[in-house]
């Protein structure tokens, strides 16, 4: 007797696209009530599930995407920073100066202004290329 293969309903394909924009594979499984590996199996054998599941995700990419560069724009500095060490491979590399006077140390961080200057360079450089890649 052959292999049976667990399917989902033309509804469930499309229910696939809205859950991947929140869910990971694991709870979309269980969500059908199957579990991860049959899901996998499906997305392999269905290219319909997969695309969905993809289309899904890079929505839900967009968006985060979108808003963090909302938060970018109105000069949040945290967003940029997470935004610079995300996508730009930049890191925050503080040099020390010491300054000893009547026996206080006080330390003052340096910053790489260079990284800093060119942000906002890059952060439109990356949306750009983040819309290109979408269309």
């Amino acid at each position: 007797m052959g292999m049976t293969y667990k399917e989902l309903t033309e509804e469930q394909v499309i229910q696939v696209e809205a859950l991947a924009a929140v869910l990971n594979a694991k709870q979309i499984a269980d969500y059908f009530g199957i579990n991860r590996a049959t899901f996998y199996s499906m997305m392999k054998r269905i290219p319909e599930i997969d695309r969905r599941y993809k289309m899904g995700k890079a929505k839900s990419d967009l968006f985060v995407a979108n808003t963090l560069m909302a938060q970018i724009r109105a000069n949040d500095v945290r967003a940029t920073m997470f935004y610079l060490r995300t996508q730009c491979g930049w890191s925050e590399k503080m040099t020390l100066d010491a300054n000893i006077t009547h026996n206080h140390v006080m330390v003052v961080p340096k910053i790489d202004r260079e990284a800093i200057e060119n942000w906002e360079e890059q952060a439109i450089e990356g949306q750009s290329e983040l819309i290109a890649n979408n269309t």
